[in-house]
């Protein structure tokens, strides 16, 4: 069996949602040949941990040692779903203390010092560097500079394509950019998580082999699906259940959905006490304000982000599941996406025109709308409770699209770095 070493600051008991992909290919690249070594922080002190057990098989071996003793942990930020308070509206104004990279680049000297143990102790076959933080995409390179293992790069969001840059100052753009062109010329595979992302990188760096670029989309993983997502004495007269799962920050917003609600109440067609919004994560102090602007503050419930396998029973138990797209932007498919295939509740996607749209209908999943396109919104609501009365218990699709399982994107992440490793054996 080969080694990959994996680099990924983010990895579960953390809430952080960009450790799962690491955790998805942890667990399932043995199956293809691939012993995973995943390098990643320590187990957070200073917030809640997912208590959902992790289950890794025996050859998989997590090294908490990203972090010296006294590095921080990152926290209330506007994706830290542990931390209660409402995100703030973004500053339209780019921040002076949105350093280049990352903040945790000082890292990279330590990191370079690690390097012999690391290769010593696992003689890794293959390095995979999976940002954010972009940091770990340096240390990737420094870990295949000193020791000449092949090194796959992993954005599991785009870098100088992503709209956050626009909140960096100029002299840290041109930085990253520089950065990023270095980066993806000097590894042997870069991977990102949509095919739209991939599409636009090609074309920023057309002088790079097509296939340096591929596509490996986030997962979902069978075997956490819930087994019991039935109430035990289910309502026929519980409300109708919406439910979004994470963060409302940036360009993410509610207020599509807020704004059917309030017009299907002002018509008559939902009365008070009939529905309820549920958001599992941080609501924006936007959101907020617009519920109680349109007088629906009473649908709009706050509620922590609880453990994953939690938040699958959850999901599944909803009636109608609100996927949000980031605002215009389209490079992103968010990784909520294959929770809610796992889940099998139907779908109310609000994003644009987009691959994250096209997705949603091509697995039969649910409803894909603009945000303008009320109509749609409406109709989606009140299908769902035409739904509810036929169906108090709820009732999830049987299986989700296989395509996008954790065992079929780990077979594709095993194609590449065996592709990586043959020339250098």
């Amino acid at each position: 069996m080969k080694t990959v070493l994996m680099l990924s600051r983010f990895f579960p008991p953390a809430f952080d949602v960009g450790g799962k992909r690491a955790y998805r290919f942890a667990r399932y690249l043995g199956r293809y040949g691939w012993r995973a070594v995943v390098l990643t922080e320590r187990v957070p002190t200073d917030r809640r941990t997912d208590d959902t057990p992790l289950d890794l098989p025996p050859e998989v071996e997590v090294v908490r040692e990203y972090l010296p003793r006294f590095g921080r942990f990152y926290g209330n930020t506007g994706t830290d779903g542990t931390n209660p308070a409402p995100v703030a509206a973004p500053s339209d104004r780019a921040s002076l203390l949105r350093w280049p990279i990352a903040s945790d680049l000082w890292l990279a000297p330590r990191f370079a010092w690690l390097v012999d143990t690391l290769a010593e102790r696992f003689r890794p076959d293959a390095v995979f560097a999976s940002s954010s933080p972009y940091s770990a995409l340096v240390f990737g390179a420094i870990y295949k500079a000193m020791t000449g293992t092949p090194l796959c790069l992993d954005l599991r969001d785009p870098w100088t394509l992503n709209f956050l840059q626009q909140g960096k100052p100029a002299w840290a753009q041109r930085v990253d950019a520089c950065a990023e062109r270095r980066l993806f010329d000097y590894a042997d595979q870069v991977t990102v998580t949509c095919a739209s992302a991939r599409d636009a990188y090609r074309a920023l760096y057309p002088h790079l082999p097509a296939s340096k670029i591929a596509c490996v989309y986030n997962s979902f993983d069978p075997a956490q699906r819930a087994l019991d997502l039935s109430p035990a004495s289910p309502e026929s007269a519980r409300p109708l259940t919406l439910v979004h799962f994470g963060n409302c920050y940036g360009a993410r917003t509610l207020a599509p959905v807020l704004q059917a609600l309030a017009a299907l109440r002002a018509r008559g067609a939902l009365f008070e006490g009939q529905v309820t919004l549920r958001n599992f994560g941080r609501l924006s102090v936007a959101d907020l304000e617009l519920a109680d602007r349109l007088g629906i503050a009473d649908v709009l419930v706050a509620a922590p982000v609880v453990p994953y396998a939690e938040g699958i029973a959850q999901l599944a138990a909803a009636d109608l599941q609100v996927l949000l797209g980031y605002g215009e932007h389209t490079l992103f498919v968010p990784a909520k996406l294959y929770d809610y295939m796992l889940a099998g509740a139907p779908i109310l996607c609000v994003s644009p025109e987009s691959e994250l749209s096209a997705m949603v209908r091509a697995t039969g999943r649910g409803v894909a709308a603009e945000r303008h396109e009320a109509d749609t919104i409406e109709r989606a609501i009140l299908a769902a409770l035409d739904r509810l009365a036929v169906h108090p218990s709820p009732t999830p699709a049987a299986d989700a699209a296989a395509a996008y399982s954790s065992p079929e994107t780990a077979r594709q992440l095993a194609a590449l770095l065996d592709a990586l490793v043959s020339p250098h054996a």
